[in-house]
């Protein structure tokens, strides 16, 4: 099995520009750390993304440095073009959105997270332009959403292993198995 630590995931949080709250980025912290204790390299600048211009600089940078999957995560209500349209540059690579629900802890606190909302019209968007993708809507010190993100990223570490892989063949296919052979001329993905 490939190693994490060789894995990077690119994190972009993004809210409205009246929307982008400091609050919530001790959430967004206990994200980045839940994915470094199950020793994936976490690439993010700290930095709410409130714009589409500032989105595609942002993914632009992380296509630099080179990452093998992104989490796209809507901190607030965010416009959905400004998450959505960076996404040509990378839409070969594993996406994962992951969004907040309300809850009574951070209501109490004064914390209105919209992010469930922007993360509806995000899924829907997504869904509607046919971009393979996991979701997730819990919060990172939920076990249930713990489990969820990281069984998304030991299958995107199996998928990266097997794309490094060859099929070889010796012979050639039985006469009774001519519906379960691979296309042998086919050399990519």
């Amino acid at each position: 099995m490939m190693d994490k630590n060789r894995v990077t995931i690119g994190l972009l949080t993004a809210a409205h520009v009246r929307d982008p709250s400091d609050s919530v980025k001790g959430i967004v912290e206990k994200c980045r750390n839940l994915l470094e204790s199950f020793g994936y390299k976490v690439e993010y600048n700290g930095q709410i993304q409130s714009s589409g211009k500032g989105t595609c600089e942002y993914v632009a940078e992380l296509k630099r440095k080179g990452i093998d999957a992104l989490i796209l995560m809507p901190t607030n209500w965010v416009e959905p073009p400004a998450m959505l349209r960076p996404l040509e540059e990378i839409k070969h690579l594993p996406l994962m959105l992951w969004g907040f629900p309300e809850t009574d802890e951070y209501l109490d606190k004064g914390l209105f997270l919209g992010s469930s909302s922007a993360f509806a019209v995000i899924k829907s968007a997504l869904e509607q332009m046919d971009v393979r993708h996991e979701s997730i809507m819990g919060m990172p010190d939920d076990q249930q959403t713990q489990r969820g993100v990281e069984q998304f990223f030991t299958n995107v570490c199996a998928a990266i292993e097997l794309a490094k892989s060859a099929i070889g063949l010796i012979g050639y296919a039985s006469m009774g198995i001519y519906t379960a052979t691979f296309d042998q001329l086919y050399y990519g993905l």
